[in-house]
């Protein structure tokens, strides 16, 4: 029972590196769509509204690396402190609340180099289009 256990929060971690890969593909796609419009309205402030979704999906790919990590956290916990015994199926909490204090913060997640290398050379081409477009 206690390896089903370990295999759904491992299962839930994966699901986690796949949102935040969709995420990633998801900021490309719309704020180089934003981006192509502004270039051909030649409009800098529409160019400059491409901040905002680039700044929302570097918070959501924040969110899902944090939710990853703790799972990890979580795995981690479960594969200690139970080792080889075994559990009920009313042991199964796949709740992160116990580990919340463990885990970092959104905020330290968005800082991380992952998310940094790449969400922030997509800022910084956003608003050097939008300045040329406004010069």
């Amino acid at each position: 029972m206690t390896v089903k256990y370990l295999e759904m929060v491992q299962a839930i971690i994966g699901r986690m590196a796949s949102n935040s890969f969709v995420v990633k593909g998801w900021s490309l796609t719309i704020t180089g769509a934003i981006l192509a419009f502004a270039t051909s309205s030649e409009n800098g402030w529409s160019g400059a509204i491409a901040l905002i979704p680039c700044l929302a999906f570097w918070r959501l790919d924040a969110h899902y690396l944090r939710q990853e990590r703790l799972y990890r956290c979580l795995f981690d916990r479960i594969r200690k402190t139970w080792g080889d015994t075994e559990c009920s199926p009313s042991d199964f909490d796949l709740s992160t609340e116990s580990v919340v204090r463990a885990g970092p913060s959104v905020w330290n997640v968005m800082r991380s180099p992952t998310l940094v290398w790449f969400h922030l050379p997509i800022a910084v081409a956003v608003c050097a289009v939008a300045a040329m477009l406004m010069a």
